[in-house]
Protein backbone atom coordinates (compact mmCIF):
# COMPACT_ATOMS: atom_id res chain seq x y z
CA UNK A 1 0.00 0.00 0.00
CA UNK A 2 2.95 2.34 1.27
CA UNK A 3 4.20 1.87 -2.78
CA UNK A 4 0.82 3.07 -4.68
CA UNK A 5 0.74 6.09 -2.33
CA UNK A 6 4.37 7.53 -3.21
CA UNK A 7 3.81 7.65 -6.88
CA UNK A 8 0.39 9.43 -6.25
CA UNK A 9 2.59 11.91 -4.15
CA UNK A 10 5.38 12.60 -6.61
CA UNK A 11 2.46 12.99 -9.13
CA UNK A 12 0.77 15.79 -7.16
CA UNK A 13 3.92 17.39 -6.43
CA UNK A 14 5.23 17.50 -10.04
CA UNK A 15 1.40 18.76 -10.74
CA UNK A 16 1.22 21.34 -8.54
CA UNK A 17 4.86 22.65 -8.99
CA UNK A 18 3.96 22.82 -13.28
CA UNK A 19 1.32 24.74 -12.59
CA UNK A 20 2.65 27.38 -10.10
CA UNK A 21 5.04 27.66 -12.93
CA UNK A 22 2.60 28.11 -15.47
CA UNK A 23 0.42 30.71 -13.19
CA UNK A 24 3.69 32.71 -12.74
CA UNK A 25 4.96 32.51 -16.17
CA UNK A 26 2.93 35.07 -17.45
CA UNK A 27 3.78 37.74 -14.40
CA UNK A 28 6.77 38.45 -15.37
CA UNK A 29 8.04 41.50 -17.96
CA UNK A 30 9.61 40.30 -20.58
CA UNK A 31 13.40 42.07 -21.62
CA UNK A 32 12.45 44.24 -24.46
CA UNK A 33 9.16 45.29 -22.66
CA UNK A 34 9.86 49.45 -22.93
CA UNK A 35 6.77 51.30 -21.66
CA UNK A 36 4.75 53.82 -23.55
CA UNK A 37 5.28 57.89 -22.28
CA UNK A 38 2.75 59.27 -20.75
CA UNK A 39 1.42 62.59 -21.54
CA UNK A 40 3.58 65.55 -19.31
CA UNK A 41 2.31 66.48 -16.21
CA UNK A 42 0.00 69.71 -16.13
CA UNK A 43 0.43 72.58 -13.81
CA UNK A 44 -2.39 72.80 -11.58
CA UNK A 45 -4.71 75.24 -12.32
CA UNK A 46 -4.27 78.86 -11.24
CA UNK A 47 -6.31 79.56 -7.65
CA UNK A 48 -9.87 81.75 -8.92
CA UNK A 49 -10.17 84.88 -7.24
CA UNK A 50 -12.70 83.56 -5.00
CA UNK A 51 -10.40 81.00 -4.07
CA UNK A 52 -7.47 83.32 -3.32
CA UNK A 53 -9.77 85.56 -1.52
CA UNK A 54 -10.53 82.41 0.89
CA UNK A 55 -7.35 82.01 1.47
CA UNK A 56 -6.72 85.26 2.68
CA UNK A 57 -9.82 85.37 4.43
CA UNK A 58 -8.63 82.15 6.79
CA UNK A 59 -5.21 83.69 7.04
CA UNK A 60 -6.55 86.70 8.32
CA UNK A 61 -8.93 84.36 11.12
CA UNK A 62 -5.92 81.93 12.02
CA UNK A 63 -4.00 85.58 13.27
CA UNK A 64 -6.99 87.11 14.91
CA UNK A 65 -7.24 83.51 16.84
CA UNK A 66 -3.76 83.67 17.27
CA UNK A 67 -3.57 87.22 18.86
CA UNK A 68 -6.86 86.52 20.66
CA UNK A 69 -5.12 83.39 22.74
CA UNK A 70 -2.08 85.88 23.43
CA UNK A 71 -4.24 88.28 24.54
CA UNK A 72 -5.75 85.76 27.06
CA UNK A 73 -4.41 85.68 30.65
CA UNK A 74 -4.28 81.94 29.93
CA UNK A 75 -0.51 81.17 28.91
CA UNK A 76 -1.90 77.71 28.06
CA UNK A 77 -3.48 78.61 24.97
CA UNK A 78 0.07 80.01 23.51
CA UNK A 79 1.19 76.65 22.63
CA UNK A 80 -1.86 75.94 20.88
CA UNK A 81 -1.90 74.62 17.19
CA UNK A 82 -4.27 77.05 15.13
CA UNK A 83 -5.37 76.01 11.48
CA UNK A 84 -8.54 77.60 9.64
CA UNK A 85 -9.60 75.94 6.67
CA UNK A 86 -13.17 77.46 4.60
CA UNK A 87 -13.42 79.58 7.97
CA UNK A 88 -13.44 76.85 10.22
CA UNK A 89 -11.14 76.98 13.07
CA UNK A 90 -9.18 73.54 14.00
CA UNK A 91 -7.43 73.41 17.12
CA UNK A 92 -4.87 70.87 18.62
CA UNK A 93 -2.28 70.69 21.29
CA UNK A 94 -2.23 70.16 24.68
CA UNK A 95 -3.59 71.81 27.58
CA UNK A 96 -3.69 71.77 31.16
CA UNK A 97 -7.10 71.29 32.19
CA UNK A 98 -11.08 71.12 30.75
CA UNK A 99 -11.58 74.65 31.49
CA UNK A 100 -8.11 75.85 29.26
CA UNK A 101 -9.74 73.44 26.16
CA UNK A 102 -13.15 75.10 26.64
CA UNK A 103 -11.85 78.82 26.97
CA UNK A 104 -9.93 78.07 24.15
CA UNK A 105 -13.12 77.36 21.60
CA UNK A 106 -15.16 80.42 23.36
CA UNK A 107 -12.03 82.58 22.29
CA UNK A 108 -12.14 81.20 19.06
CA UNK A 109 -16.20 81.38 18.34
CA UNK A 110 -15.91 85.43 19.40
CA UNK A 111 -13.21 86.10 16.14
CA UNK A 112 -15.40 87.74 13.52
CA UNK A 113 -15.54 85.33 10.66
CA UNK A 114 -15.47 82.10 12.15
CA UNK A 115 -18.20 79.70 11.13
CA UNK A 116 -17.38 76.57 13.62
CA UNK A 117 -14.65 75.33 15.57
CA UNK A 118 -13.38 72.14 15.62
CA UNK A 119 -11.62 71.56 19.39
CA UNK A 120 -9.22 68.40 19.17
CA UNK A 121 -6.90 69.93 22.03
CA UNK A 122 -5.96 67.37 24.85
CA UNK A 123 -6.53 67.80 28.52
CA UNK A 124 -2.66 66.85 29.83
CA UNK A 125 -2.65 67.02 33.62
Amino acid sequence: MTTSIRPLTLTLLLSSGLGLIALTGGCTTPAAYTPTPSAPAQPAPAPTAAESAEAAEDAAINQRVKAAFGADSSSALLGATIVTFKRVVYLSGPVGSLAEKSRATQLARTIPGVIDVTNNMIVKP
